[in-house]
């Protein structure tokens, strides 16, 4: 029996926001996604520790999910020849934000994943739930014999 795909499967969605404005973002993050997501959240201290810093990750979220938005002046850091912003350019465009409205877009994104997340659980849940087996066999309740070696 084939199993289901294991790779994100490129999809957007349309989040509406105050004003009429629209955020196009990713439906869900590949793991290179996420892992950039969460390098961009850390700060390294002067020991070499690396933290996650709160105020880093709400941006990154922001960032590793928007891919369009109808919010004049977000989105026009695009070169010529791509489609494509680069994360750098996209956080210098929400930085120049107001405040209540980068809070609005994070709240609304971070919102997205969490339903994602939630979605991800279902799915997982009811996967797990129909016709699995398990992961090991069995045990049986007692052994007799010689646990290893060949049958003399």
């Amino acid at each position: 029996m084939a199993g289901r795909s294991r790779t994100v499967t490129p999809r957007v969605e349309v989040l509406t926001i105050s004003e009429g404005d629209t955020l196009t973002v990713k439906r869900r993050l590949t793991a290179g996604e996420r892992r950039e997501l969460v390098g961009r959240a850390t700060i390294e201290k002067s020991n070499g520790e690396r933290l996650v810093d709160g105020l880093l990750h709400r941006r990154s979220t922001v960032i590793a999910y928007l891919l369009d938005s109808t919010i004049p002046g977000l989105i026009d850091t695009r070169k010529e020849d791509s489609p494509y912003v680069t994360a750098d350019a996209l956080g210098s465009s929400l930085d120049a934000l107001e405040d209540e409205d980068y809070r609005e877009i994070s709240v609304a994104i971070e919102a997205h994943e969490d339903r994602m997340d939630a979605e991800r659980a279902k799915e997982k849940k009811e996967r797990d739930g129909v016709g699995t087996s398990s992961a090991t066999s069995p045990s049986p309740a007692s052994t007799a014999g010689v646990l290893s070696g060949s049958v003399n």
